[in-house]
């Protein structure tokens, strides 16, 4: 929600930013231990996720490299 109101602050003249995160702040759910724990979650998550995406990144950066090496090998 925050990242949302943050880019639309950035692309319009009307900030909207402080007000919902003010609202935010004045939810139940927001001031619950369970959403500190699913925030925390999140976050371990995105950084497995970004793992994983630097992982087959690597793997495809080899595979790319022993393709031109058999491609020289050949010529």
């Amino acid at each position: 929600m925050v990242k949302i109101c943050k880019k639309h602050d950035k692309t319009s003249s009307i900030a909207i930013k402080e007000h919902y995160i003010d609202v935010l702040r004045r939810c139940e759910f927001y001031n619950a231990r369970d959403f500190g724990a699913l925030i925390a979650d999140t976050q371990v998550c995105v950084c497995e996720r970004e793992r994983g995406r630097q992982r087959w990144r690597k793997r495809e950066r080899e595979r790319e490299r022993e393709s031109k090496e058999r491609v020289l090998k050949r010529a």
